[in-house]
């Protein structure tokens, strides 16, 4: 019986991390860490019904806790200094057209394929609604679709 997660360990390691990643993006930081309670308490059972080894159990509990952790880290440092222009813009109702224009530098390659345009961007200001918004730590990188009139 012991060999029944021992068979593909790499399977339940790879399971065990998209389970972490899962948890930190859909709970967040407290329900993350209640998953991570539940993994310990699964990597226990494992042991108890001889069902693992003790070390593919901790490997899985650390696949688990590390892409949690990257995940929380990653999101917690990915911020957009554009919610006013969201909020905008949401405020405009659902299905209006809301303009707006971004000044700074283009720092990719532009690809054209047929009628489209796709670049990065790397933004200095925006200009909504007649009002310039300075980006603060230096601009936001947007990634800029255009359909290109031939």
């Amino acid at each position: 019986m012991l060999r029944m997660m021992n068979r593909r360990p790499l399977v339940w390691f790879a399971a065990s991390w998209v389970a972490g990643s899962a948890a930190a993006a859909g709970l967040g930081l407290r329900g993350a860490l209640l998953a991570a309670g539940a993994a310990l308490l699964l990597a226990a059972a494992s042991l108890a019904g001889r069902l693992a080894t003790a070390t593919l159990a901790a490997l899985c509990l650390l696949a688990f806790c590390l892409a949690a952790g990257q995940r929380l880290w990653a999101d917690e440092r990915n911020a957009t200094s554009l919610v006013p222009l969201l909020a905008a813009a949401e405020a405009s109702g659902p299905g209006a057209a809301f303009g707006a224009e971004a000044s700074g530098t283009i720092v990719s390659a532009v690809e054209v394929d047929g009628d489209r345009a796709m670049f990065r961007m790397k933004a200095d200001a925006v200009h909504a609604g007649g009002t310039a918004q300075p980006l603060k730590g230096g601009g936001e990188l947007l990634l800029v679709q255009l359909r290109v009139k031939g």
